[in-house]
Order: structure tokens, then C-alpha cells, then sequence
């Protein structure tokens, strides 16, 4: 039994990214470990690349879950993980991190009863390519990640999370899991030991960030807030069951399908769409294959041509006012977030009642398919 198991949560990264971070854990001076990995969800090229990568280095368990297409969810393949791993001590991993070959090592020196180990990285600058020759001995004059405001770089007692429970579930694609997991452990009087990049230097290799229009609904980070909030003081999450069968990507074709598609108004709409769901029958296929884009004036007014001119003067002088003309705002039908974000929250109210489903959106199209229970 080893005394640590490293835990990396995983979908559809580059190879590349994923060798440096696994290469650096098979060349640990501290052999005391093994690394298990939870892909959940890559797509079946991607899975099969990684699964064969995952092969060629000693003490890594990898393991595939169906859940392509579905909301990414870092708790739920953080609990999977930690399921199967068989170390004392379960240390959180970044598959953008590049580990000290020292990381193990310093990790047995510190570990202590009744606490929790917090650690740091460098976040390398975009040009920066010599991965091969970092210096981990050495002080670099880079940004680091901050103990405040990151919660996800742990390493936590098995006996920790016998006590206050496996991550919280409920939190969905972006954020959150960390924080509300630190704020139990502190309630269960844990401590946490920092281990800075001083002690030990880790390495996050550089990736473009995501808007977060773009990575997350609208308003659900604060729904997360006020979830984790509300929480008891002792609440102990219950883990949701492994993925297993995927009944619309196993047996595609199978199952009767209606599709939807959204128009002006859209409260309307929406209201049209719970109303089709409610009213289909078990084991029917609700989709939504729609490219939403807004209607122009084929022919610009008088003041649309002189409002873009204003428009280009006030761009060119970095100014945010616009104008807008009325008879264009009326005219443009519905907004891909806004459908998006409807098609997110109507998942999440409603997965008691779904067989399954599959949610792949990404500007300009929709593609949403929900298998009604």
C-alpha cells in the first residue's frame, strides 16, 4: 500500500501537456506512490491516445468513464479517483503541473496528523518552451499561485475525508469543489502545512485562459456561492455512482426523437420546451439542433449608416458608449447564450427525470439531446 496516491482528474488535454506532467511524477526520487487517473469523458480518439501514453509509465492506473458529453464535473472525477486509489495521503493534481522530482520526498517530511498539506506553483509565462531544462532548485520570477484564492493544489489524510466526506458533487464546470472542501476540513479543526515553491518548485504550464461567458452559464458561479453558503455545518456530500451505461451514445438511433427548435419570444419558447419534455413519453429523445444567429436589416436606414460612423469614432477613441438602432434590436430574435444557459439550467433542474443526455454547444450552434427517464 502506498503512502501517496496522486489523483488527476482529465478530459481531452493535449498529449503533449499530459506527458510532461506524468514524466515528472515517474521521475520522483520518493517512490513511494502511484497515480490514478480519471479520465472523464475525453472523446474516444483523444481517450485512446491518453490510455495508450498512460501505458508507457510505471504506477499510473488509468481509467476511462463514459460521461463525453456531458457537464465536466472535477468533483466527481476527483471522488472517482479517490475510490480507487489505495495511498494514506490523496494528493490533488493539475495536469498542467510539472512536479519537482523532490515533490514526493518533501511531501513524507511534512506530512503530520490532524492537518493537510497546501502547495504552490509557478505559472510560466506563454513563450516560455524549455520545459526539459527546468531548474527546480533555483527561484524563478514568475507569478505563483496564491493560497487564498486556489484551494485545489492539496494533498489530504484518507482519514481527513473519512471524516468530513469526498467532494461535492454538485459543483459543475468550473470551481468551487476546493473551497467548500478547505472550509470542512477547517471546521473538522485540520490544519494546513503551505508548502510553498521556496520548499519545493512546481511548474504550471502555460494555456489561453476561457472567458467565462464562454466556460460557465451566466450566474452560476453565484448559484454555487450561495449553494455552498446554505450548506450545513456538517454536511457530509454523498458521492454520485460511477458512469456507466450511456444509453444515446451505445445505442444511437434507438430511441424516438422530437426536435426542438428555438424562436422569437423566447420565454415562449422556453415554455414550449419544458411543456414538450413533460408531455413526452418515457424513453423519448428531445433535441436540439439549432446554429442561432440574429436577423439584420437587409437594407441599413439613413440612421444605421450614421450611427456606425459614430460607432467607428468612438471605437477609435477607445470609448464604450454605442448606438443602437431600435428597428435592428428588434429585429434580432435570440441570443445563443441566453438559449444555452436555459438548455444548462433545465439539465440541472431536471436529471432525476433524464435517462441521459448530451450538452455541445459552442458559438454559434446548439446540440442538445435529453433522454426523458
Amino acid at each position: 500500500m502506498p503512502n501517496f496516491s496522486f489523483i488527476v482528474p482529465y478530459r481531452n488535454r493535449e498529449p503533449d501537456r499530459v506527458g510532461r506532467c506524468l514524466a515528472s511524477l515517474q521521475a520522483q526520487t520518493n517512490r513511494d506512490f502511484e497515480v490514478i487517473f480519471s479520465d472523464y469523458g475525453s472523446e474516444l480518439g483523444r481517450q485512446a491516445e491518453i490510455a495508450a501514453l498512460c501505458a508507457q509509465f510505471e504506477r499510473v492506473h488509468y481509467q476511462y468513464y463514459p460521461t463525453r458529453g456531458r457537464f465536466w464535473s472535477r468533483a466527481q472525477a476527483l471522488n472517482l479517483g479517490i475510490a480507487r486509489a489505495t495511498g494514506q495521503h490523496l494528493v490533488m493534481v493539475d495536469i498542467d503541473l510539472i512536479y519537482s522530482p523532490l515533490f514526493v520526498e518533501k511531501l513524507a517530511e511534512l506530512t503530520q496528523p490532524g492537518s493537510f498539506l497546501h502547495y504552490q506553483c509557478y505559472y510560466m509565462p506563454e513563450d516560455f518552451r524549455d520545459y526539459a531544462r527546468l531548474e527546480f532548485d533555483r527561484t524563478y520570477p514568475h507569478p505563483t499561485s496564491t493560497f487564498g484564492g486556489s484551494g485545489g493544489l492539496v494533498v489530504l489524510p484518507r482519514a481527513a475525508l473519512a471524516q468530513v466526506g469526498l467532494y461535492n458533487e454538485y459543483f459543475r464546470v468550473w470551481g468551487m469543489e476546493d473551497m467548500e472542501m478547505l472550509t470542512r476540513l477547517k471546521r473538522a479543526n485540520y490544519q494546513p502545512i503551505r508548502v510553498p515553491v521556496a520548499t519545493v518548485a512546481n511548474f504550471h504550464q502555460w494555456h489561453p485562459g476561457s472567458r467565462q461567458r464562454d466556460a460557465m452559464p451566466e450566474t452560476w458561479l453565484q448559484v454555487m456561492e450561495q449553494y455552498a453558503e446554505a450548506l450545513p455545518p456538517h454536511h457530509m456530500p454523498q458521492p454520485r455512482p460511477a458512469p456507466t451505461a450511456r444509453p444515446l451514445l451505445e445505442q444511437p438511433g434507438q430511441w424516438p426523437v422530437q426536435t426542438f427548435e428555438f424562436e422569437f419570444p423566447f420565454l415562449r419558447a422556453t415554455a414550449a420546451f419544458a411543456q414538450r419534455f413533460n408531455a413526452a413519453p418515457a424513453g423519448t429523445s428531445l433535441a436540439v439542433n439549432q446554429t442561432v444567429e440574429a436577423l439584420r436589416p437587409s437594407v441599413p436606414s439613413r440612421w444605421s449608416r450614421y450611427s456606425q460612423k459614430i460607432n467607428r469614432w468612438l471605437d477609435a477613441r477607445q470609448l464604450s458608449y454605442r448606438l443602437v438602432e431600435v428597428n435592428r434590436a428588434n429585429q434580432e430574435l435570440l441570443d445563443y447564450y441566453a438559449v444555452r444557459d436555459f438548455l444548462f439550467y433545465f439539465i440541472v433542474e431536471n436529471e432525476a427525470a433524464l435517462a441521459d443526455y448530451t450538452f455541445n454547444c459552442q458559438y454559434p450552434r446548439l446540440d442538445v439531446q435529453l433522454l426523458k427517464a
